[in-house]
């Protein structure tokens, strides 16, 4: 009798603390659903608001040639067409009398922040034709991720089929990323096929209900892949500490991808264009501004991480003398002004706007040249 007093004690205790532990999960599963900014979240849904990626030969991954809609809470923010590229649909073969623009680069040319075809290369098509260039059609050849490399890479084994006129390389930061690293890029870009990426995949059928019946679950799963993986906004991040030497390795790589990307240009016979990224990092960021820095992708210091885009700057503008290529500078208006930036080199709308801006004015003086030529 006594051991089943002491047993219905322990239950008279533990009930209330379940009750208790029920209703708070009941109560954060509310407050989630209520507030969340994404709506009703499963990895599904998770899947859907990114391309679909494939492993790839001249790049460590490409956008697959599937028609796919981006969507972030139930609205499309943008489309994948049949090519793998950011935009509407376009022929593979230039139609007469066209124009073909095609911008390479990661992220920042892909411009995922500003909504339908707004990404700023598409934003230079649109001004280019107003100002009376009307047989201008761009292809904004952007990857999420790509460094220089990987852009002289897609250009060689695809982007000629396209036969563009001209092609303009926007790609600094991406490369910062390997610039501690004294490694060949042979050895540096070892692709890793990891296999489905466990955030936007379920795992099992447990996985499946859970994901689907809780949105607090989903949060717990969502942090504890991130934390394995160590997986942030830009991918994976490199392990290690921060430090202040740049490899002379990755600079006489850079100088190469620039040089390389140019001579494919020219044998294609495109107008190859470089540009200088415009990036919120400037030497005499606040800490406000640097907070929006994401050091821990290029384990620079700030001081490090200015001299690595200057020096990437003065390749840029070595390789446009030596190779008599036109170079657009976008550091000129745009960097280190916060109000033009989400992060690192990203831009919001606005600057989005600003940017197309400066380049169609740019692209316009070169179109008019070649015409009176």
């Amino acid at each position: 009798m006594a051991e089943l007093t002491t047993k219905r004690k322990v239950m008279y205790a533990l009930i209330p603390s379940a009750v208790v532990c029920a209703l708070g999960f009941v109560a954060v599963e509310v407050y989630i659903r209520q507030t969340s900014a994404y709506g009703y979240v499963t990895p599904e849904t998770l899947r859907s608001m990114t391309p679909d990626y494939q492993p790839a030969v001249f790049a460590r991954q490409v956008i697959r040639q599937t028609p796919h809609r981006i969507v972030v809470n139930g609205e499309e923010q943008y489309r994948i067409n049949a090519h793998g590229y950011r935009g509407r649909e376009f022929s593979a073969s230039k139609p007469e009398g066209k124009i073909r623009i095609m911008f390479y680069g990661g992220s920042s040319v892909f411009d995922a922040d500003s909504p339908g075809d707004n990404d700023w290369p598409h934003r230079v098509e649109r001004m280019l034709r107003s100002d009376g260039f009307t047989n201008v059609e761009v292809i904004n050849a952007g990857v999420p991720g790509y460094s220089a490399a990987e852009a002289v890479g897609t250009l060689f084994a695809e982007g000629h089929l396209f036969a563009p006129d001209y092609v303009l390389l926007y790609d600094q930061w991406n490369d910062i990323k390997y610039f501690r690293s004294p490694k060949s890029l042979l050895r540096e870009f070892v692709r890793e096929d990891l296999g489905p990426d466990p955030r936007i995949t379920y795992q099992n059928g447990v996985d499946r209900i859970l994901s689907r019946t809780s949105q607090l679950y989903v949060r717990l799963r969502a942090r504890y892949y991130t934390w394995k993986l160590q997986i942030g906004s830009e991918g994976a991040r490199q392990g290690g500490d921060w430090g202040s030497e740049i490899s002379e390795t990755a600079l006489r790589q850079y100088r190469l991808n620039m040089e390389t990307f140019a001579d494919i240009a020219r044998n294609i016979g495109a107008v190859p264009i470089l540009m200088l990224e415009a990036r919120l990092v400037e030497r005499d960021n606040t800490a406000q501004e640097k907070e929006r820095i994401s050091y821990d992708y290029v384990l620079l210091t700030h001081d490090a991480l200015c001299t690595a885009f200057e020096r990437q700057d003065k390749i840029i503008y070595d390789v446009g003398r030596q190779k008599n290529l036109h170079v657009i500078d976008a550091t000129q208006q745009l960097s280190g002004r916060g109000e033009f930036f989400e992060t690192s080199v990203h831009v919001n709308p606005t600057g989005s706007e600003r940017l197309a801006r400066l380049v169609a004015d740019d692209l316009a003086k070169a179109l008019r040249a070649d015409v009176q030529k």
